[in-house]
């Protein structure tokens, strides 16, 4: 199939290449080429060949792995572009443009996302919503006479792939329906649909597994009327975005379950109910105009600025507080979610040159999300499907919030090829729903730079960052039952340092030396608990070497750490959750070391052009459980270090034939090493089903793969 519509694409061509080549009106050459590829990977033993392809489609066969064709004359152009033709990685486009009066483009993209060819699951789906098991598994679960943990044994798991595909189709034309004037108007639409690993939890000790349903579409239209001269221009236009999602919700049996129950001494694993039900990602528009304009002013300086207010709405049909049948039904406070939010932004910015030695920047910001979703009352609510309780904060929480930057740099040459630039930031946030209300960013930089100097091109920064906040509201962490000097990191008073530097030295204009480095430190000085300080460390020197038009070599090495430490306390309810003696840390140190190569021999031999290049990544990372002294809890164990390589090499030769023939050959290399405690089978999860739940086999597998490529191209 793939080898005749690929011959049957490159047969189409040979007219269209006779037809450029005939005496034409006024016609210009245009560039076209076609490119045919025969290529296949071959893997080594027990390879993953999901994550191997992850994005892309390596599948063995011919391709058109390149199409470009072009007509032009002195009024027009037209286009025609192919990649990867009749796989699931392809691309197409066609594109015209009347000089001066329309331009217009359309593309169709595919992207694939392979999870796993080996992921297998008890589940199997009637409809996209549902996910269903054999009704003999939970009956004899649940009457004790097989156990969770044997299920695999039983032969009811099904292997499956595990993909996901995304098509975007795009389009956008744009016109010049008066002087000074241009219109445009595009399309961008994107369907997402396969399936993905997804969790199902039946309580604390019972969670699953799922592959998941995919099936949405996002549309977004874009209108604009743009006006500009030689002192400036101005913008207005209207943006739309549609997200459609065909599975709102899903309903997943429980493997432990055969009938719905709210006695805890009536089943053996799980909660009480037979089935499980969530909400996915609901259908939501939004609606959004917007203005801009620029003009230059006096003093070699320009200003510019943007404002823009849009609605977000998403009104999707509630879920009940549980689908357990034996839990008597709790009336909802409203049947539909009625979110909404108003988004208004704006920006301004002014630079200016007053002279040839000063420069400086102003830039002014606002963003402000006002959450308008009603209060949605909440006087019990079901735990787990199985227990119905009193709601500790009786409503929903619409969270807002409206923050204002400043920004102001400013640059001075202060010796020749030297610049000296300073600058201040300053940002507020002011949120609703949030433990601290409102909080102040102030950050202040300075760096050297050395440009234009034909030997030396040198840059030096520092900046520091100080966050506070205020209005910190302890109480509403007391009242869900969290330490009350818990910190959310995102909000939290944080001081960061960061210095970095970049260094390039060319002695002589055929080779150049690069250095850089960069150090950061975050601390968090009024978290007790949570993230309270992150530091990151990292150095990377490389060469260019460029002998002659026909030989480059390039090579260069980097290193790179981050290091964390988060703070918790396990404790119960009463004496104990005051307890410091409970108190444990976790050290987070990931080290990174990273190296490339790649040679380049241009028409060094007779009409050959050879591209060798190499890639290695390295990571190392170490989670460490840690006691202060005095602890009363019992010594952790502490987990096995965390460990990715990834090795590449690439070699590409291509041979000229004649003035419109070219064939290639291509070599690609690919191994991938992987030790992980969260997902590599060679721990418990790869017995796919545990006494806790059942596992896809969505794991994190080393591969070795071997890529052979052979290349025809026609020019024309």
């Amino acid at each position: 199939m793939r080898m005749a519509m690929v011959m049957a694409l490159a047969a189409a061509l040979v007219p269209a290449a006779a037809l450029a080549q005939e005496p034409a009106p006024a016609p210009t050459a245009a560039a076209n080429e076609v490119d045919v590829a025969l290529r296949g990977p071959i893997f080594g033993a027990d390879s993953d060949r999901a994550r191997f392809e992850r994005y892309r489609d390596l599948t063995t066969g011919p391709t058109l792995e390149r199409l470009r064709w072009g007509r032009e004359t002195e009024q027009w152009r037209v286009g025609v572009t192919a990649d990867h033709a009749g796989y699931r990685d392809q691309q197409f486009s066609v594109s015209f443009d009347d000089f001066g009066t329309v331009k217009a483009r359309l593309e169709w993209t595919q992207v694939p996302l392979f999870y796993s060819q080996d992921t297998a699951s008890i589940y199997y789906a009637p409809s996209q919503a549902e996910l269903l098991i054999p009704s003999a598994i939970p009956q004899q679960i649940q009457g004790g006479t097989l156990r969770l943990q044997d299920v695999a044994g039983t032969g009811a798991l099904k292997t499956l792939d595990l993909r996901q595909r995304r098509d975007v189709l795009a389009f956008k034309v744009t016109g010049a329906p008066w002087p000074n004037v241009d219109a445009s108007f595009s399309v961008n639409s994107s369907h997402k649909l396969g399936r993905q690993p997804w969790a199902e939890s039946f309580g604390f000790n019972v969670a699953n597994e799922v592959p998941a349903p995919l099936d949405h579409r996002t549309t977004d239209v874009t209108a604009a009327l743009e006006w500009s001269n030689a002192r400036g221009m101005a913008r207005v236009a209207w943006d739309g975005s549609w997200f459609d999602n065909a599975v709102e919700s899903l309903i997943v049996d429980s493997p432990t379950r055969a009938t719905d129950s709210t006695n805890p001494t009536a089943y053996v694993l799980g909660n009480g109910t037979s089935r499980g039900r969530m909400a996915l990602w609901p259908d939501s528009t939004s609606q959004t105009v917007s203005a801009g304009a620029a003009y230059n002013l006096p003093a070699r300086s320009r200003v510019n600025g943007m404002v823009s207010i849009g609605a977000w709405d998403q009104d999707a049909p509630l879920l009940p507080y549980t689908i357990n049948t034996a839990i008597p039904v709790i009336p909802l406070d409203r049947l539909t979610a009625q979110a909404r939010a108003l988004v208004t932004a704006f920006t301004v910015n002014l630079v200016s040159r007053p002279t040839d030695a000063t420069w400086f920047n102003v830039r002014v910001r606002r963003y402000d999300f006002d959450n308008r979703t009603p209060i949605f009352h909440v006087t019990n609510y079901v735990r787990f499907d199985q227990v119905i309780e009193p709601s500790q904060l009786g409503q929903n929480q619409p969270f807002g919030y409206t923050r204002d930057a400043i920004d102001v740099d400013a640059s001075f040459t202060v010796l020749p090829y030297t610049a000296l630039r300073v600058g201040y930031g300053h940002e507020s946030d002011d949120r609703t729903y949030r433990v601290i209300e409102a909080s102040n960013q102030d950050a202040v930089r300075a760096s050297i730079d050395t440009v234009g100097n034909p030997y030396v091109t040198v840059r030096v920064g520092y900046e520091h960052a100080r966050r506070r906040g205020n209005g910190i509201d302890e109480v509403a962490l007391d009242e869900i039952g969290e330490q009350v000097s818990l910190r959310q990191f995102d909000i939290s008073d944080l001081d960061r340092d960061l210095v970095s530097a970049q260094v390039q030295v060319t002695p002589v204009s055929v080779v150049a030396f690069t250095a850089t480095t960069a150090v950061g430190r975050d601390r968090r000085p009024d978290a007790n608990f949570g993230l309270l300080s992150f530091d990151t460390t990292g150095y990377s020197v490389g060469v260019d070497v460029t002998p002659s038009p026909s030989v480059a070599f390039g090579a260069s090495y980097g290193h790179e750490t981050s290091r964390s430490s988060q703070k918790s306390r396990q404790a119960n309810p009463g004496p104990q959750f005051f307890d410091p003696t409970r108190d444990w840390f976790t050290d987070m140190n990931d080290r990174v070391h990273y190296a490339t190569a790649n040679l380049d021999l241009l028409k060094l031999l007779p009409k050959s052009d050879v591209r060798l290049a190499l890639d290695w990544n390295r990571s190392d990372t170490d989670y460490r459980y840690v006691l202060p002294v005095g602890s009363t809890l019992p010594t952790p164990s502490q987990l096995p270090t965390v460990y990715n390589e990834l090795r590449r090499a690439r070699l590409d030769y291509r041979y000229t034939v004649s003035a419109r023939v070219a064939a290639g050959f291509s070599y690609w290399y690919d191994a991938y090493r992987v030790d992980d405690f969260a997902l590599s089978p060679q721990y418990v999860y790869g017995q796919r089903s545990l006494p806790d739940g059942l596992m896809l086999g969505y794991f994190l597998r080393p591969y070795t793969a071997s890529t052979l490529w052979a290349r025809l191209m026609y020019f024309w």
